[in-house]
């Protein structure tokens, strides 16, 4: 039976490839100039990321890319590996050592003391890593005088760890944090009444662990804000990842929020909804800050359904308007009064049945967004049949949560636009052009063709071997080479949908010194693998051909 699938698969992935070169080829006969040079790299900054993923790690290097900026992160073998913690004390040896050579440096706290996300939600904080963390960071500050740190520090999730094995008692805790949070917020007797019941059910040691992490992670953070104050944190970001309308993470960020307040910290010390996309916003907010042609771009908000704007989404404590105005703050960007100041316009869709496309313009950074994590409620596949050119696109991401993908999203705009505003000459722009076009066909296969669609499939071929490819740990043995001929099969199958689309092929206009230019993409070719053995990410590379059209 196996073998026969194997065979099925084997031919399926040769018809994709023949069709694939077939539509190349015919392509490929477009007139035109390729653009192949990228931007030259003008600075280096630093990056001690959240985690190995590629959301946290290389997207960030690929966007630091259009704005000629190399990010420098450690080697792989320093690096977490799925639950494998990452090596905190050579980590913190790799970042003294390239502070030498760099201006700044956004390190992720999560990674410097428990050696990634993952590992950050099992082990229990203690008042010594805190003291060790202080220390460390005074000496970066001591030694490498005038150099930016960037901290940002992941909150605690309101799911209790992984490794606890009663379902029953996850279930527990989970209600018990909305309960706390609702009760905090109004008082009600039905809650109090519901929350004896839930404790009845837990014993006070499951609730006191489960209460201590928010505890020490609150004395965590302000130790780093004290840092801040001092200035040995230029900012500091504290994030909230997995979130609902009504959590502990909720009640213990107010707290935060006000006690900043009192000491004055407001200014250095930024609160967000949002985990993996961390690095990549401040980023975003760091190149603004430094480049001076970029400090007035004035993005506007807009959804395809305007019903969108307060709904709240899957693993959110706050709505898509909240968290796009959130965002534009973190960056620190304002709002464009009306359209027709914009520099771009924000484009959130949310799922809709009927979005309103003709919401999306020639300046415009789309995120798509699905309430079911479906491929039929997303926006690109209904735009593919249309003559609206998606190249043009200054940005698209639409993975995970509203946080991920606005975060993405505005960032790669952010960057785009003022990366171009400094283009001295044709060339410079269009190489900033092609960057920001590979980053855009990587979010459009990854984004939504994996992640909507894709993953479906792969989960589905390892179920009917037994496997449940969303919590099942690859074997390299066999079910991870399964995978990965599934995978490379649904990605060859996407390349060929997008490149025939007559989005797709749609020539756009680009702005350069000396006026404008149509580009065009005739080609596209990709590889894709997964970076840590389960099916949830991949790492993927696109390489689309963009030519100048006479």
């Amino acid at each position: 039976m196996i073998k026969a699938l194997f065979k099925i698969l084997f031919l399926g992935c040769v018809l994709s490839a023949v069709l694939l070169g077939l539509y190349s080829y015919e392509n490929q006969q477009t007139n035109g100039q390729d653009i192949l040079s990228l931007p030259e790299a003008k600075e280096r900054i630093i990056l001690l990321p959240l985690d190995s993923r590629p959301p946290c790690r290389k997207l960030v290097i690929d966007n630091g890319r259009t704005a000629g900026i190399e990010v420098i992160v450690p080697p792989d073998e320093l690096m977490d590996y799925y639950t494998r913690p990452g090596n905190t004390s050579a980590l913190a040896d790799w970042l003294d050592s390239e502070l030498e050579n760099s201006s700044s440096a956004i390190i992720s706290i999560d990674q410097l003391l428990y050696g990634g996300l993952i590992a950050s939600r099992e082990k229990q904080l203690t008042s010594a890593d805190i003291a060790g963390l202080r220390e460390l960071l005074l000496s970066l500050h001591e030694k490498h005088s005038g150099k930016k740190l960037y901290c940002f520090s992941i909150a605690p999730r309101m799911n209790p760890p992984a490794s606890m094995d009663s379902y029953q008692d996850i279930n527990h805790l989970m209600h018990y944090s909305r309960l706390a949070d609702r009760i905090a917020l109004y008082d009600d007797i039905s809650d109090r009444e519901a929350m004896l019941a839930v404790c009845s059910e837990l014993s006070p040691e499951l609730i006191q662990d489960y209460c201590e992490r928010f505890a020490r992670n609150y004395e965590l953070n302000l130790m780093l804000s004290e840092l801040a104050s001092k200035g040995v944190i230029q900012e500091l970001f504290i994030g909230q990842d997995d979130g609902e309308q009504y959590s502990i993470p909720n009640m213990y960020l107010r707290m935060l929020k006000e006690e900043l307040k009192n000491r004055g910290n407001e200014n250095n010390v930024i609160i967000f909804h949002g985990a993996d996309e961390a690095a990549l916003s401040i980023l975003a907010r760091i190149y603004i800050k430094e480049h001076p042609a970029s400090r007035d771009i004035r993005p506007a908000i807009d959804f395809t359904s305007d019903d969108d704007a307060e709904a709240i989404l899957p693993y959110m404590a706050i709505g898509l308007k909240a968290c796009a105005e959130e965002r534009l703050d973190m960056m620190g960007l304002q709002e464009a009064g009306s359209p027709d100041e914009a520099e771009f316009t924000l484009l959130i869709h949310a799922g809709s049945s009927a979005p309103a496309t003709e919401k999306l313009s020639s300046s415009c950074a789309l995120v798509d967004i699905t309430r079911h994590f479906t491929i039929q409620e997303a926006l690109l596949p209904k735009l593919l049949p249309l003559s609206y050119p998606i190249n043009s696109l200054y940005a698209y991401a639409g993975w995970n949560t509203a946080s991920n993908s606005i975060g993405t999203a505005l960032a790669q705009a952010v960057i785009f636009r003022g990366a171009l505003r400094e283009a001295a000459t044709d060339e410079e722009a269009l190489a900033i052009y092609h960057s920001n076009v590979i980053n855009l066909n990587n979010r459009f296969l990854e984004d939504c063709f994996y992640l909507k669609d894709g993953i479906d499939h792969v989960n589905q071929s390892l179920a009917s071997m037994g496997y449940d490819g969303r919590y099942t740990v690859l074997d390299p043995s066999f079910t991870l080479g399964w995978a990965q001929k599934v995978l490379d099969a649904r990605v060859n199958n996407s390349v060929y949908t997008l490149m025939h689309s007559q989005a797709y092929r749609a020539s756009f206009e680009a702005e350069v010194p000396d006026g404008i230019r149509k580009l065009v993409l005739d080609n596209l070719c990709c590889t894709a693998y997964f970076p840590w053995p389960r099916t949830f990410e991949i790492w993927l590379n696109s390489q689309p051909q963009m030519k100048v059209l006479p």
